[in-house]
């Protein structure tokens, strides 16, 4: 092994057209996909029996440690993301000597931002706990010391950024999946190994600590190769700095507002309706969420080829979100599709009848969202790679205005159906404004952008569709053609020859 790390695909990517994008994809975004459907896979096995062991309060504030050190994760300042960029574009400009500079300053500064954010959790715990969440006062204090441990975790999450950057950028697409897996097994299988001793939250959130520590030092070992070549302490670069919050300040605000609008409708839930409602609203939404791994996965990969194509060709960067739209609309609607037909009878099956009479609405409300939230991801993606990070942010900021008077009048309203109508509306939002600031920096043809729309339009009213069907021969029949009908349609209507070629090539691999 060099200096430069194990061997990976170029990183250039000059001449990706959608074909070869389409290629791309069908290498890599497998691995991305692995990565989240094996820990759903673990929460489907492991969310019944923590409802049954731990009770709907304690699943509850499980729900929402998790989402917190998720959200405090946006103490990174976008530096992590600015990583993936800075050194996609070094490599594509043969300045891969100036790699392991980069990667040591970036995660110096994540070191140092994380403590801050640690901090930060652990002075706003006794505040969350006591006056803004609506706890019993019998789990307060083993929630409260629960916060303080995922306080210690967050400098690790931070640092984690700037670690997975790295391998994003080199296409290290299996090891980030591992990784990925290793995480969502943690989540929700480790919580099991403490239940047969205690049902106590704090042994729960311990045992997610330990689990956090030892994949970061998965991942440091995994990112070796760059560091080893790293110069001595001193050695760090000013000029990446000043690289990394440039092009990261407007990812801040991004990170501060958008996990704030993914995460605030568990703390109204809570604050509004109750504690036990958060878990009947985050627990199908954590897993129909992961839906959306599809775009995310196809945004992934590309983004490394986004980041260097627009340094050389417009051309290729417009071949590449066309395609990456394209593909991730295809992509997450036979998963949406069969998820709105047999919402309640999973729900049922999975946590049983107080689930499926609370949580089929969100199911199917999400589902809506998360389709135009595909086409938003890739848009989301491609602005950043091309160097225009304040775009969504600007988004985000409005969004957040709007979506809180939202939120809080649909929630008392109409509870947690009322949450997920309110996370759908903003979710759209965010896909039109990002898809519309995407099309016009990109000059996509106005016959792409009608048969995309075309497209979704179809998607949605075959959602509102299937919601509506009753009859389970019925719905049977729709499972078995619905995505196959809907999948011939983008194959005629959105896919480009190139697409079409490369995908029968990749049917004749296979078969």
């Amino acid at each position: 092994m060099s200096a430069a790390g194990p061997r990976a695909e170029p990183a250039d990517g000059a001449g990706e057209g959608s074909g070869t994008a389409l290629g791309l994809i069908a290498r890599n975004a497998p691995l991305v996909v692995l990565g989240e459907l094996i820990p759903m896979a673990a929460a489907v096995v492991a969310m019944p029996i923590l409802a049954a062991r731990l009770g709907i309060d304690r699943l509850g504030v499980l729900s929402l440690a998790w989402v917190v050190i998720g959200y405090f994760s946006l103490f990174d300042l976008g530096v992590g993301r600015a990583t993936t960029k800075l050194i996609a574009a070094r490599i594509a400009a043969g300045r891969r000597a100036d790699v392991p500079r980069l990667v040591a300053t970036s995660l110096a500064l994540l070191f140092v931002l994380g403590c801050a954010g640690g901090a930060v959790l652990a002075l706003l715990a006794p505040w969350l706990v006591d006056r803004a969440l609506q706890i019993p006062a019998a789990l307060q204090p083993e929630t409260r010391s629960a916060f303080y441990v995922l306080a210690l975790t967050v400098p690790l999450v931070v640092v984690g950024s700037g670690l997975r950057g790295v391998l994003e950028a080199e296409r290290r697409f299996a090891t980030l999946a591992l990784l990925r897996v290793a995480l969502g097994l943690i989540s929700f299988l480790g919580p099991l190994l403490v239940l047969p001793f205690s049902g106590s939250l704090l042994a729960v959130v311990l045992v997610l600590a330990v689990g956090r520590v030892v994949l970061f030092l998965a991942t440091l070992a995994s990112c070796r190769h760059v560091l080893v070549a790293s110069e001595p302490a001193g050695g760090g670069d000013e000029g990446a700095v000043r690289e990394l919050l440039h092009f990261g300040g407007w990812l801040t605000v991004s990170n501060v507002v958008s996990p704030l609008l993914v995460l605030l409708d568990r703390f109204v839930v809570g604050s509004i309706v109750s504690v036990g409602a958060v878990a009947y609203y985050a627990t199908p939404l954590e897993v129909v969420q992961r839906a959306g791994v599809v775009p995310i996965a196809i945004a992934t990969v590309l983004f490394p080829a986004m980041a260097a194509t627009s340094l050389v060709d417009g051309r290729d960067a417009r071949a590449l979100l066309s395609a990456a739209l394209r593909l991730s609309l295809a992509g997450i609607f036979p998963i949406l599709f069969v998820l709105v037909l047999w919402a309640h009878e999973g729900l049922d099956v999975w946590l049983g009848p107080a689930f499926a009479h609370e949580s089929t609405a969100v199911v199917r409300w999400v589902a809506l969202g998360l389709l135009l939230n595909a086409l938003g991801c890739a848009a989301l993606f491609a602005l950043q790679a091309s160097g225009r990070p304040d775009l969504p942010a600007k988004f985000h900021v409005v969004e957040l205005v709007a979506y809180v008077p939202l939120l809080w009048w649909l929630t008392a309203s109409r509870g947690v159906e009322g949450a997920a109508i309110a996370w759908a509306a903003r979710v759209g939002l965010d896909a039109l404004l990002l898809l519309a600031a995407a099309v016009l920096r990109f000059a996509l043809t106005p016959r792409s952008v009608l048969s995309l729309g075309a497209a979704t339009g179809l998607g949605l009213a075959c959602l509102v569709l299937a919601a509506s069907l009753e009859e389970p021969a019925v719905r049977l029949v729709a499972t078995l053609v619905g995505p196959a009908a809907y999948l011939a349609v983008c194959f005629t209507m959105l896919f480009t020859a190139d697409e079409r070629a490369t995908a029968r090539g990749l049917l004749r691999r296979l078969g």
